[in-house]
């Protein structure tokens, strides 16, 4: 059960810092893999910033880049996409989001006008008025000069200050201000003081003691106390009773790295294993109160701090946090329900030694106890660029929202296509449908339904037609994978001979790990050509599951059918077999290893480390792999060792579960 106590999720720590952009001057800053222009405060809507550069050891200026404000929201959207930002981490915005941000630059000069982004070097340079200059040397110093274009007339010229690249690392360290593990997670809490010039946080994790640091990805947050703002970081992808190492790097703006952070040793283990306390749990709708109530009794109150309330959609799956009691209630409301729909709960107390387990699980049910008759009015749609506008009136106070439904013949069944849009304020209520992957139909029909503060649906409002859109190119389907000599080799029909306007195929992939974590969303890899109907894809790596989908190409410019549906494979990883049944014994003057024989033709070698208290795991000896046993000489009287067996296989990979044992040496 995975519970988040986080205000803010976010990827990216961001204040608006005045120090940062002096307004109205142009300025340059040295990052970590470039130098950053900022041409100054005003948006280049009816000019362009041309940025010229020179050495010091140059008397002539070389041109190096043109900024000027997108012409249209597409190319904004691709400048934000697309830009690599100067190789620093940034958080990707929804479309809707990015619509609303464009919307508000149009209307603004300065830019200010991009608020809590106006730091921001990737949303600076979306909108011509910073620039990264990655093409530079190492150890030099450079010269900018700005000049403002109208016409091709220069009409204000500006000069930045000598720059040196690479830049200065902000000198900046975390410090802990509390850890703690709960069954399948760990989180870490830090003070964070100072922190104007840092911009955001990598995170890096090793098992204890093997000082093999990797980037990870967890969730990160902040949030406020009354010593000041924190960080709060919660990795989710740990093993119960297993150890762990932590470091953090900071960064600033423009990616310079900071000094990490003291290492971070975690046992991933609760203190005490705890019973549940709870009796006569009971759940039961509320009309009234629109409600769900929750009532229990306490057995014992000795030690206890809080009572969690979970709450799932079916009986075993994801159970989320959604409040919390005081030792001394009884009961919780749950308003946040929708009618007809069965929720199911579970209680963990919170006490001063640890959390219990998860009370017994109970369910109930909110009735719909208001109807609803009367369907939203004057629906119209109307047909733009690619796109159907409805509109219709708002159904007023006693509306909580509305769905869209879509249908391709008058007398068919209209499906639900909209999420639950909220209702508003406004006196009309529109939506806009993409009609790019629809295919194939002569006529596209709209209704609409509006929902009660009591969870019922309204019949549907009367139908509304647009002219559809008819292609003429194929959806793939079925698709076939085979694995063969390691590599993934994509089939699928022949379509050629019955589409004439059909030229090849776009492939796309998306790749997990083992553990079905995002690796790399979807992406375009390849294009097949007219008359072939298969992909061989030989950039595919061992314990990795990769998805397909495949999208037809017409003749005609930007012509695309509908993707297919994706089709799956895993490529299994082949790892080398752990030491079975490890033993060890204090002899007089040493310590016997010894192990079960490694029946693993692939094996190379086993390799023998040894760690002590508070000291780095160190390489003894690499052995054959038929040993069943090593003696260790070199210890010490009354030392306490850690001894780590790893095997490796001729390929060079190491098995994914050492084998691990301590033991005290005699006198």
């Amino acid at each position: 059960m995975k519970t988040i106590n986080i205000y803010i999720i976010i990827s990216l720590l961001v204040f608006v810092d005045s120090y940062c952009f002096s307004q109205n001057t142009a300025n340059a800053f040295a990052g970590k893999n470039g130098i950053f222009i900022n041409c100054g405060d005003s948006i280049p809507k009816s000019f362009t910033y041309q940025i010229d550069r020179k050495k010091n050891s140059s008397d002539s200026w070389e041109k190096i880049a043109a900024c000027s404000f997108p012409k249209n929201y597409t190319e904004f959207k691709s400048r934000v996409l697309n830009d690599n930002n100067g190789g620093i981490a940034y958080h990707t915005e929804t479309d809707e989001q990015l619509k609303k941000k464009w919307t508000e630059i149009q209307n603004g000069t300065t830019a200010s006008t991009l608020k809590e982004n106006s730091v921001n070097t990737l949303y600076l340079s979306a909108i011509g008025i910073g620039f990264w200059d990655l093409s530079i040397d190492s150890s030099s110093n450079y010269q900018y000069r700005i000049q403002k274009l109208k016409s091709n007339q220069s009409y204000n010229e500006s000069l930045i200050p000598d720059i040196r690249f690479p830049g200065k690392a902000p000198y900046y360290r975390l410090k802990l201000s509390k850890k703690e593990s709960n069954f399948n997670e760990i989180s870490l809490d830090f003070l964070l003081e100072n922190y104007q010039k840092i911009f955001g946080f990598k995170v890096f994790r090793s098992s204890y003691l093997q000082n093999d640091f990797m980037e990870i990805f967890p969730e990160i947050g902040y949030t406020n106390s009354n010593e000041g703002k924190h960080l709060i970081i919660q990795d989710n992808s740990v093993t119960d009773k297993a150890q762990y190492s932590y470091k953090i790097i900071p960064f600033d703006y423009f990616g310079n790295e900071g000094l990490p952070s003291e290492i971070i040793d975690i046992y991933n283990a609760t203190k005490y294993s705890l019973t549940t306390k709870i009796s006569n749990f009971d759940v039961q709708g509320i009309d009234n109160e629109n409600a769900i109530k929750l009532s229990w009794n306490l057995i014992d109150k000795y030690d206890v701090i809080s009572i969690d309330i979970y709450r799932g959609g079916i009986y075993d799956g994801y159970y989320a946090k959604i409040g919390s009691a005081l030792p001394n209630e009884s009961f919780f409301l749950d308003k946040s329900v929708n009618a007809m729909k069965t929720y199911y709960y579970s209680l963990v107390i919170n006490t001063s030694y640890g959390r219990t387990y998860p009370s017994m699980r109970a369910n109930g049910m909110l009735n719909a106890n208001k109807a609803n008759f009367f369907p939203p009015k004057n629906l119209t749609v109307e047909k733009i660029n690619g796109v159907a506008k409805l509109s219709w009136e708002n159904s007023g106070r006693e509306t909580k929202g509305y769905y869209v439904y879509r249908s391709f013949q008058y007398t068919d069944t209209p499906m639900q296509i909209s999420t639950f849009i909220p209702n508003s304020r406004d006196s009309i209520i529109t939506y806009t449908d993409s009609l790019k992957n629809i295919t194939d139909a002569a006529v596209i029909m709209y209704a609409v339904t509006d929902e009660n503060l009591s969870y019922n649906q309204s019949p549907l409002s009367e139908k509304v037609a647009i002219e559809g859109i008819a292609k003429t190119l194929p959806v793939a389907y079925p698709l076939e994978t085979k694995l063969i000599d390691e590599k993934v080799l994509l089939l699928w029909k022949d379509y050629f001979a019955d589409y004439p306007a059909l030229i090849g195929f776009n492939i796309y992939r998306k790749t997990l790990n083992d553990d079905n974590k995002l690796v790399e969303d979807w992406k375009k890899i390849s294009f097949t050509n007219y008359g072939i109907n298969s992909f061989r894809d030989n950039t595919v790596n061992e314990g990795m599951r990769y998805l397909y989908a495949i999208e037809a190409v017409g003749i005609y410019e930007n012509e695309t059918g509908t993707k297919s549906p994706e089709i799956d494979i895993l490529i299994p990883e082949i790892l080398p077999i752990s030491p079975p049944n490890v033993k060890a014994m204090a002899l007089n003057s040493e310590i016997l290893i010894e192990w079960d024989q490694i029946l693993d033709k692939s094996l190379d070698k086993i390799m023998i480390y040894r760690a002590e208290l508070e000291k780095e795991n160190v390489l003894l000896k690499e052995i054959s792999p038929e040993s069943i046993s090593y003696s260790d000489k070199t210890v010490q009287a009354k030392t306490t060792y850690f001894y780590t067996i790893i095997t490796e296989s001729k390929s060079g990979k190491k098995c994914k579960y050492p084998a691990s044992i301590g033991i005290r040496s005699k006198e």
